[in-house]
């Protein structure tokens, strides 16, 4: 696991044109995950409030 981290570190350390790529990269992983993340927790969130209120009716 830290091989993987300092492997990642002399990347976005790097000036080489490929960092920009990957960091570009990295950024639009994380932002995707985090909006597919929400995106699925509203989701659930309003399934089960849902659920509840027709078994309360």
């Amino acid at each position: 696991m830290q091989d993987m981290t300092i492997f990642l570190m002399n990347i976005f350390n790097a000036s080489s044109p490929y960092s920009i790529f990957i960091k570009l990269i990295y950024l639009y992983c994380i932002t995707a995950a985090f909006i597919l993340n929400t995106h699925i927790q509203n989701h659930l969130k309003r399934h089960n409030s849902e659920r509840t209120q027709r078994f309360v009716v």
